[in-house]
């Protein structure tokens, strides 16, 4: 799994190789590291068979959640334009910053999820028309 991390100020690709128990072991910036999560943030890995069916939205794009996580901003309001490289929301995940881009070109119709909402992955947040 691959995921744009932000730790102060600065963005990161991380790609998670191998998982052992609260041990990570990752590829950042071209370096293989072992990254060990305390047991009390409780990491577990969601398979796709047990992500919940949400409801389509049948008209628009939609723009959903990277990753399981808290909701801490939404950058955009209904009626702003974006295009598909623009930063929509962040999300918190194991006390990373995520950064949630648009992936379409559009007009923002309706944003669905709000600050302090915690998302499940692939969970819808905004629409684009």
């Amino acid at each position: 799994m691959r995921y744009k991390v932000k730790v102060a100020g600065k963005e990161y690709d991380v790609e998670i190789k191998e998982e052992r128990g609260n041990v990570f072991i990752v590829e950042v910036a071209g370096k293989v590291l072992e990254v060990e999560v305390p047991s009390e943030v409780g990491v577990s890995e969601v398979k796709p068979e047990e992500v919940k069916k949400r409801p389509t939205v049948v008209a628009g794009k939609v723009v959903t959640a990277p990753s399981p996580g808290k909701v801490i901003e939404i950058k955009v309001r209904p009626g702003d334009v974006v295009k598909e490289t623009d930063v929509v929301a962040v999300l918190e995940s194991m006390k990373m910053s995520i950064e949630v881009y648009a992936g379409y070109s559009g007009r923002v119709k309706e944003i669905l999820v709000k600050p302090g909402d915690f998302v499940d992955l692939g969970q819808p947040i905004l629409t684009l028309e």
